[in-house]
């Protein structure tokens, strides 16, 4: 079936309508297209996003089925999976899932027994992006990398810290997103070396040229000067009158509008419900419900300034050299991102009562120093890639 290619076993978040988690799929698959690689690609549940631009998965049942057939090697391809259970990842795709386990007597006998588990594998993969090598049950030869991935041992609902171990000990590879997951994993004697998102990667994919041919508007709608605004549902600000007042302050200062656009509308992420409340305050906020990754890509590559709460919404404006500003030190996994990676223009996360610094942040970034580092970044993603390829099986 194969022939002489290798087989890869790719597993992500990308079955469920969140940007940064629908991107690792398609840059991965597109470094390794001259790479004589048989690809597939999976998720927990089988879905097909390809109406939003995103790659169709197989089911975690299929992944297990392949990999006890084929063997072969199996790719975590990045995002915040480490250490997260099944239960957690399912209430990301399932909108009444979600809603159960905010109970809490469910939650609490979920956690017991982590009956998702059973629902979608055959229960033998304690953690579903961290699989042990003697839980696959097969005879076949495999090998197991981890790509930039993120998470420690402290995201965990689950206490068995053991198993969490033996998994990432049983791996052949792994590269970590920022110096905090590094930390985690070296107290517990697992080595790991530390890259950069993949994201860096998608200016390399999607020129500015290229998205006007996949966006679903005309390209002419947006050539007026605006401010990129997206902001997750659990990191909403307390007072949306005195947030819309400080945003319309900034559009004075910058003479621009602000889009409002949802990255994230998964099930918990919900960008789309406090965007739209927003959207009333004031003529010079803009609501945008995307028909695409293609369109919030081109959004955020053609915008001002991107201000947001997500991390993939940073790395695109990162990637395409746009001044960005990541909103709300509640957001653990950015603020240590950008300590690790973009520390020469911003290491923080501004809280929501310090947006007056915006204009100040903006009108001093570094271009030089910004488009130094983006260059610098890609050759590193390119390392981590090549390091992966060159052991495959």
């Amino acid at each position: 079936m194969t022939g002489n290619k290798k087989i890869v076993h790719f597993l992500s978040a990308s079955d469920r309508i969140n940007y940064g988690d629908l991107l690792f799929p398609i840059i991965f698959e597109f470094y390794s297209k001259n790479n004589n690689i048989k690809f597939y690609n999976y998720g927990i549940v089988k879905s097909d996003l390809s109406h939003f631009g995103a790659a169709p998965t197989k089911s975690y049942r299929m992944f297990q089925k392949n990999v006890r057939k084929y063997g072969g090697n199996i790719i975590v391809g990045g995002g915040e999976v480490l250490f997260v259970d099944w239960g957690t990842l399912y209430a990301f795709i399932n909108f009444n899932y979600s809603k159960l386990l905010y109970w809490y007597r469910y939650s609490k006998f979920e956690k017991r027994y982590n009956l998702t588990r059973f629902l979608l594998s055959n229960g033998k993969v304690f953690i579903p992006f961290a699989p042990n090598k003697s839980e696959l049950s097969t005879k076949k030869e495999i090998k197991i990398f981890y790509n930039a991935v993120g998470g420690t041992f402290l995201n965990s609902r689950l206490k068995q810290t053991y198993k969490f171990k033996e998994s990432l000990l049983s791996a052949d590879y792994i590269s970590v997103r920022d110096n905090r997951v590094k930390k985690s994993l070296s107290e517990h004697n697992i080595d790991s070396i530390v890259s950069p998102d993949s994201a860096i990667f998608i200016s390399k994919i999607f020129s500015k040229e290229i998205l006007k041919d996949k966006i679903s508007f005309s390209p002419i709608k947006f050539k007026d000067d605006y401010i990129f605004l997206q902001i997750g549902k659990p990191y909403i600000p307390k007072d949306i009158v005195l947030f819309s007042k400080d945003l319309m302050k900034i559009c004075a200062e910058l003479n621009c509008k602000v889009i409002l656009c949802p990255i994230g509308l998964a099930p918990r992420h919900e960008d789309d419900v406090f965007l739209r409340k927003l959207a009333k305050e004031s003529y010079l906020f803009e609501f945008v419900m995307p028909n695409s990754l293609f369109d919030i890509m081109f959004l955020i590559a053609n915008s001002k300034m991107f201000l947001g709460t997500s991390l993939h919404g940073l790395i695109t404006a990162q990637s395409f050299e746009v001044p960005f500003i990541p909103l709300d030190n509640r957001v653990n996994k950015v603020e240590e991102y950008c300590k690790t990676w973009t520390y020469k223009n911003i290491d923080s996360c501004l809280p929501y009562t310090d947006l007056s610094k915006v204009v100040k942040i903006y009108k001093n970034w570094d271009f030089q120093s910004a488009h130094a580092e983006v260059v610098k970044q890609i050759n590193l993603v390119t390392l981590n890639f090549q390091q992966i390829f060159k052991n495959l099986v």
